[in-house]
């Protein structure tokens, strides 16, 4: 059906608008949501601007694209506009193929109503010779089309995309996202993470959880003079609403240099929660910790966390490491349990004579917080280094279902300015009779070096370059290898540059053997009394993998190791795409410092 409009005092001739091909598709990465797409067959070539409905309801996120320029539908877009300035659409092109592309989350056995009107025109500038055409089709869902419970009202979709060429299988996926918090109460019981395999549009719901939930941002206290300072009361709609956060974990398969889609839904308060069948688990007293006033003692069991590959306890007094087991070597457990309180990771640290060298595994008993489920157990410690209030430290680690590693991130802050002869991170220990080999990949010459540790004398070093990507503790006889990555790591000042003297990595033999971040550690140096003022607002920060494996005889011994370190440092990266409510603004509105120059002025926008 085709319809002509007329526009001011000028009466346009007939000219027709059809719709062609028009057709419900499930997502794919260039169009990530499930949506609607139809060609426009007009009578010339124009400038152009186009809305659609469905339904009688305005399609928010509408796309106008040309034919004559093909999109690679297997990648995301490069060049894109936000749902909101796509409620018109109004490109300086002369469109010769044009189509439309709208959000529109079909369910199976369903059929929609289209209705779409295009102006067209001279020039960019609207005028009264502009025509207007409209035009109708009625659209019905593929043949044996699959789609997800409707009674879920609410999607996001994640499109997943594998940048250094490995194939990825059960890869962690562990996203921070926003919702809004009318949307998000029953999030915890109702999240759904459904993947869309691209072959035939098969649908199948994967385990996901959804922890650390919390409500972020509430309206604006009126009382607010900041607040009451920048609002106006002339804003159609509200600017800002209560909003949910929450970390959302599942495990994706994506092939090698290619893109998979994983749709988020949510909104169901009448899901029941899922029960997804998973071997990790998290055991023992929460926190995990116990003090006696009347003794003034830590008392407690160790939290014992594990997955189908490693079992891991932590400390009962710090919820730091305390020991690991690879499963397939359960008689070469690691640990050290000699010096001070005998934890495997150490650090942060500092060393700020005549106050002695304190650790975050001297931690006694620090906030300690924990969240479950199918995918991801998270533990988090943090607390003031003891006997040192200035400097706050905070230790965090995840463990994935079915993997043989922890992700570990350790942050440290300096509150007030403090001289000190050692500031070290990333500092693991282990029994001495338990390790026999340190291997590491050399960035300088760019290959493994591995020292055979018994061949080293008591407090003999050995020197590695700060950046070095990998190093593993290793022990052939046994068959147990400890691998630690280096994911990122950062170093920042607020009040002051942050001052640190000749950074680097060094591994020591003595009873005990370690590897440590060396940072401002002169105590190791020949200049061992002197001291280093670390500056008020010093901000530390690392991302570590430790991997537990099984040294392979032969020429790569590491290969495991490498693998991990490939995949590791090279995440999928994740794009959210996320559908326009009917209470969001149909322009971005903004408050500027000074309202009379949004750098707009003087230039014609209308249509």
């Amino acid at each position: 059906m085709a319809i002509l409009l007329a526009i001011g005092s000028t009466v346009a001739r007939a000219q027709r608008l059809e719709l062609k091909h028009a057709a419900l598709a499930y997502p794919n990465p260039a169009f990530p949501y499930f949506h609607f797409r139809v060609e426009l067959d007009l009578p010339d070539s124009r400038y152009l601007e186009v809305q659609a409905s469905v339904d009688g309801q305005k399609i928010r996120y509408l796309s106008l694209k040309d034919a004559s320029s093909p999109l690679n539908l297997s990648r995301t877009m490069v060049h894109y506009r936000p749902p909101f300035a796509d409620t018109y659409t109004n490109n300086s092109t002369q469109f010769r193929k044009p189509y439309i592309v709208g959000w529109l989350a079909w369910n199976a056995g369903r059929t929609y109503r289209i209705d779409v009107t295009a102006r067209l025109k001279t020039a960019l500038k609207s005028s009264e010779a502009d025509v207007l055409l409209t035009a109708s089709t009625t659209l019905s869902d593929p043949t044996g089309a699959r789609t997800f419970d409707p009674a879920w009202k609410n999607i996001k979709s994640l499109v997943l995309t594998e940048t250094a060429g490995v194939d990825r299988r059960g890869e962690p996926v562990d996203v921070v996202l926003a919702f809004y918090a009318d949307e998000a109460r029953t999030l915890k019981d109702d999240l759904r993470i459904v993947a869309l395999n691209p072959d035939h549009n098969e649908l199948r719901e994967v385990p996901s959880q959804a922890y650390d939930i919390v409500q972020d941002v509430v309206e604006a206290d009126p009382r607010d003079p900041q607040a009451s300072r920048f609002a106006r009361s002339t804003f159609e709609v509200p600017i800002w609403v209560p909003t949910t956060t929450a970390r959302i974990a599942f495990q994706a398969d994506v092939p090698a240099r290619s893109s998979r889609i994983y749709l988020v839904y949510h909104n169901n308060p009448s899901a029941r929660p899922p029960n997804y069948a998973s071997a990790l688990s998290l055991k023992g007293p929460a926190p995990g910790l116990t003090f006696e006033k009347e003794t003034g003692k830590v008392r407690g069991a160790p939290i014992e966390i594990e997955n189908e590959q490693i079992k891991v306890a932590l400390h009962p007094h710090s919820g730091v490491l305390n020991e690991l087991t690879l499963k397939q070597r359960p008689q070469a457990m690691l640990y050290h349990k000699m010096e001070t309180n005998g934890s495997i990771h150490w650090a942060p640290e500092a060393y700020p004579p005549p106050r002695p060298w304190t650790h975050t595994s001297d931690w006694m008993q620090p906030d300690f917080q924990a969240w479950q489920g199918p995918v991801v157990v998270t533990t988090r410690c943090r607390a003031p280094l003891p006997i040192i209030p200035e400097v706050d430290a905070a230790i965090s680690y995840k463990f994935y279902s079915n993997l043989p590693y922890i992700i570990t991130t350790t942050s440290t802050r300096v509150n007030a300015p403090l001289a000190v002869q050692a500031m070290r991170n990333g500092e693991v220990v282990f029994k001495r009779e338990l390790i026999t080999h340190l291997a590491w990949l050399d960035p300088l010459e760019h290959k493994v070096q591995t020292v055979e540790l018994a061949k080293l004398a008591d407090l003999e070093e050995i020197l590695m370059e700060e950046n070095t990507p990998w190093m593993s503790f290793f022990n052939p006889a046994t068959g147990i290898a400890f691998g630690g990555i280096q994911i990122e790591s950062s170093t920042s000042g607020l009040e002051h540059a942050p001052r640190i003297v000749n950074p680097h990595f060094y591994c020591i033999v003595g009873p005990i053997v370690y590897w440590s971040r060396a940072m401002n550690f002169t105590f190791g140096s020949s200049a061992s009394q002197l001291m280093i003022q670390v500056p008020k607002g010093t901000q530390l920060w690392e991302k570590w993998a430790y991997v537990l494996y099984e040294p392979q005889p032969g020429d790569n011994p590491h290969a495991a190791l490498i693998e991990w370190h490939k995949k590791l440092t090279n995440p999928l990266r994740v794009r959210l795409t996320e559908e326009v409510e009917p209470r969001v603004p149909t322009i971005g509105t903004e408050i500027y410092i000074d309202p009379s120059k949004t750098g707009w002025e003087g230039r014609e926008t209308s249509k």
